[in-house]
């Protein structure tokens, strides 16, 4: 996992309730594409699921997991 992608995880996992990963992504001054790419990648590997839109989505169980191992 590259450096970024381990602070957006972990920054996504502690989080306050209502500032979903657009958000984080946009404090930590990331590209949306970017953070887009890496909520996709994190989707194929089931750490991570959505609705309609990637940017407003939700760590699943897996993902916390993960989280909680890089930190």
């Amino acid at each position: 996992m590259k450096p970024d992608e381990r602070v957006f995880l972990s920054a996504i996992r502690n989080a306050d309730d209502g500032v979903g990963p657009d958000e984080t992504a946009s404090r930590l001054g990331m590209a949306p594409k970017r953070a887009a790419y890496i909520l996709s990648k994190w989707t194929d590997r089931g750490w991570y699921e959505y609705g309609v839109n990637v940017m407003h989505g939700w760590l699943t169980d897996e993902g916390r997991e993960a989280a909680d191992a890089a930190e």
